[in-house]
């Protein structure tokens, strides 16, 4: 993991850090309620700046919707003032092949690099660039202090220049925190990246909280049955409630329902708290779990207590019910008993999807390649997306393949250098429909 000095903070939701390894900076975030942007002003080409985001965890950002625009103006436009006159060119995680150029659709063609084409935004500097087409294109985002109508517009062109540095996205399915107030808190979240003053936390972030005389004190947003602050919907939440730094006349750590969000044993030491385990447990990576150090044949009850085979009969099993198998507490569907405790079971191993697949906690997701679409009857197969029905394809005669679709040119005109025009072959010949109507279409056998 990054671990960034902060050195600017420059409003609510916003963070810049250097990367102590390499002494430039090259980070700053921001954080929406589903997601996080992050800003790396570090030289490079597109493929090179697509692998240190995945990377990280991450992938170059998509920007779909006008609420992830704004996010994306309100990250550049934080830059510290020397960095920010500019004029900088980020990547963004759009790319087109060649010859799949379409100029009338929003996005011209392009994919994003999660292999979809979904949006209801985009921002284009300018219109498609002739004899573009038959190149790889990607896709910039621009910005200066004082650029004006040309901040964050979107220009395409050659993949392998490298420019001043690449936009990252982070998803977080898990749902966010709240940021905190007070206590000056600084968060280190899941992507490495550590920033002060966020409005929304990603979940397996820690928050480090500044207490008096010098202590701090810890936080970690986790997955909860009820929330641990107001207005945060149930499943997430801090790992305690308020009030953070144990105050005069506070309620301990340990204290309430919560139990500092340790699984066995809470112990308040004052200034700050940790959390224990009981015989035959160890403490798990978070600090806060417990889990056993043989593995339990029977699964464990609500209690942590571990079970032998056909002793679990009536008693209730974590996050199961009651048991009533002799064989031992059961998991949900997805999961798998190991150890004692249900983990996730990775269906991709077993190849259950046509083309993609990506692992989530207890289930799968199918998608696609691009030029295929997931069916909607079992969510596994990939169906070939027919280009060629879109108003504007191609200028003249389109033919749909797999996976792709190729324009052509009927009889008497040849297909222009942008794999999309035609031009007549003989003077005396009428020029191509420019009425952008419906092409003629065929399917490939």
């Amino acid at each position: 993991m990054l671990l960034l000095l902060v050195l600017l903070l420059v409003g609510p939701g916003l963070a810049w850090g250097t990367n102590p390894g390499d002494r430039s900076p090259t980070v700053r975030a921001v954080c929406g309620p589903d997601s996080c942007y992050t800003a790396h002003l570090e030289r490079r080409a597109f493929r090179e700046a697509w692998r240190a985001c995945r990377e990280r965890g991450g992938n170059l950002a998509s920007i779909r919707r006008s609420r992830e625009a704004r996010l994306v103006e309100e990250l550049l436009e934080g830059l510290p003032g020397h960095l920010a006159q500019g004029p900088l060119k980020l990547w963004l995680g759009l790319q087109r092949q060649p010859r799949q150029c379409a100029p009338h659709k929003a996005l011209r063609g392009f994919t994003w690099m999660t292999g979809d084409q979904d949006t209801s935004y985009s921002n284009w500097l300018q219109e498609e660039v002739p004899g573009s087409c038959p190149a790889s294109r990607c896709v910039v985002v621009s910005y200066a202090a004082d650029s004006g109508h040309t901040n964050h517009k979107w220009l395409d062109g050659s993949c392998r220049l490298a420019v001043d540095g690449y936009l990252c996205r982070f998803s977080s399915p898990r749902g966010m925190c709240p940021g905190l107030d007070g206590h000056e808190p600084v968060y280190s979240t899941p992507f490495g990246v550590t920033a002060p003053a966020l409005r929304h936390v990603p979940f397996g972030s820690v928050a480090t909280l500044r207490c008096a005389g010098g202590d701090t004190q810890s936080l970690l947003c986790m997955a909860r049955e009820e929330a641990a602050l107001p207005g945060v919907g149930r499943g997430v939440g801090w790992s305690r409630e308020p009030p953070f730094c144990q105050e005069e006349g506070a309620p301990g750590w340990c204290a309430g329902g919560a139990n500092g969000g340790c699984q066995h044993t809470c112990v308040d030491e004052g200034a700050f708290y940790h959390c224990q385990c009981r015989d035959g447990y160890q403490l798990g990576e978070d600090g806060r779990s417990c889990a056993p150090l043989e593995r339990c044949p029977g699964g464990l009850a609500e209690d942590g207590q571990c079970l032998d085979v056909g002793e679990c009969r009536g008693v209730g099993c974590r996050g199961t019910g009651v048991c009533d198998d002799p064989r031992g507490c059961p998991c949900p569907e997805g999961y798998q008993l190991e150890g004692g405790e249900c983990v996730d079971v990775d269906e991709c191993q077993h190849r259950p999807c046509a083309q993609l697949c990506a692992n989530a906690e207890g289930s799968y997701l199918c998608y696609c390649r691009v030029g295929f679409t997931l069916s909607e009857d079992d969510g596994t197969s990939c169906m070939d997306v027919d280009e060629c029905q879109y108003q504007g394809a191609c200028q003249q005669v389109c033919i749909n393949y797999p996976g792709r679709y190729q324009c052509h040119c009927e009889e008497g005109y040849a297909l222009e250098p942008d794999g999309y025009s035609c031009r007549p072959l003989r003077p005396h010949l009428s020029p191509p429909r420019r009425d952008w109507g419906a092409p003629t279409t065929t399917t490939a056998p």
